[in-house]
């Protein structure tokens, strides 16, 4: 579209109509895009500054990532997320079956369970052929609030033998 009378370019219709172009908007500091419901005064924010970009809504307004219409991914505005669940009662909520693959052949697939404070807790790794091949273990870390994880307390073997306090349970 362009504005008839005048030798001004192409111009993005307010009152409705389609965009048949790409769309950008610069701005030196801090460019963002707006959707904003008037009625309950709840928006959305696509935007970038510095190095990042983001996604944002209003304070109080949770973020649902739908493709196809179904809510996938939760983001309450509290922190919590949640992953096949529109109420996450957690920092992370999967509901469903979940997948942990490791990243390299052979390197294993770990979970690892570490503090954020210096109380002299032992961290924990939960994983699979992490310290032993063909092995689901349970590792302490190696000293208090550590993140090596050398020494499996508990091992169960692809045969089914479990060990505690081995690697070699008979």
């Amino acid at each position: 579209n362009t504005i008839p009378g005048s030798a001004a370019g192409p111009y993005l219709p307010l009152a409705g109509g389609t965009l048949t172009g790409d769309l950008t908007i610069s701005k030196a500091a801090t460019p963002l895009f707006k959707l904003l419901d008037t009625t309950n005064n709840i928006s959305l924010l696509l935007g970038a500054d510095d190095a990042n970009t983001f996604i944002r809504s209003s304070s109080t307004a949770n973020l649902y990532l739908q493709p196809g219409g179904n809510t996938s991914i939760t983001l309450l505005s509290g922190g919590n997320v949640g992953i096949g669940t529109t109420s996450p009662d957690s920092k992370l909520h999967v509901k469903g079956i979940s997948t942990f693959e490791e990243t390299t052949a052979g390197a294993g697939t770990q979970l690892k369970l570490v503090g954020q404070d210096s109380s002299g807790q032992f961290n924990f790794l939960v994983g699979k052929q992490y310290n032993v091949n063909n092995a689901f273990e349970i590792t302490p870390s190696t000293v208090a609030n550590g993140g090596v994880f050398t020494n499996p307390a508990l091992l169960i073997r692809e045969t089914g033998n479990v060990g505690i306090g081995t690697t070699s349970p008979g």
